[in-house]
């Protein structure tokens, strides 16, 4: 896609009809799809069109490294990535991985790269447009962070509290969870800061 297509492709979204009965147009933007080079034009876009941003912080990159490689080991094993219960040629929820130390280090910098480059789209947009929202609070605090977001966005009615049997997958702690545990663990608090390492370490962000 070419830099001047991609006003018009926001355009598509944004301005397409929404379904019958339904008010708002909304989609999901990971954080590795949006190209350095295309901040200043995403930026002038949403604030030229008023356009709110709820903006998911998981800053544990430990556990976002963890998670995403056991979401591909479950992709290579045709596997639901979200499923909990299923089990397919020995494959348990409480399976144990050894993760080169390497691995850990190099998605570490990737989700740090992608956050700089959120974090220069979000400084160039109104700060009325934007909610921070962070991981951990969507469980210690699910309704109040609800009621947060329809504010925000300025709903008429609440977001409903429905019973659901959707869980945080990867609630165990590290060593629980990787073979190598101690080894990676050494490994990277020669690499980065102690005090993030140890505090990522230990810290549980769903229960």
């Amino acid at each position: 896609m070419q830099s001047d297509e991609f006003p018009s492709v926001l355009d598509k979204l944004f301005n397409s009809d929404p379904m019958p009965a339904k008010q708002y147009v909304a989609l999901k933007w990971m954080v590795n799809q949006l190209p350095e080079n295309r901040i200043s034009q995403v930026a002038a876009y949403i604030n030229n069109h008023k356009i709110k941003i709820i903006n998911l912080r998981r800053d544990n990159y430990l556990r976002q490294c963890y998670s995403l490689y056991d979401m591909y080991q479950r992709h290579l094993k045709n596997m639901n990535v979200h499923d909990r219960e299923g089990e397919k040629d020995g494959w348990t929820e409480k399976k144990k991985w050894w993760i080169d130390p390497r691995y850990w280090d190099h998605c570490m910098k990737w989700f740090g790269k992608e956050a700089d480059t959120r974090n220069k789209l979000l400084s160039s947009v109104g700060e009325d447009l934007v909610l921070d929202v962070h991981y951990s609070a969507l469980c210690s605090n699910k309704e109040g962070t609800l009621k947060q977001i329809k504010n925000f966005l300025g709903l008429k009615h609440s977001i409903a509290l429905e019973n659901s049997e959707y869980q945080k997958m990867h609630q165990q702690q590290f060593p629980d969870m990787v073979k190598n545990w101690w080894n990676v663990h050494y490994y990277l608090k020669n690499k980065w800061n102690t005090t993030n390492i140890e505090r990522w370490s230990t810290e549980i962000e769903c229960k």
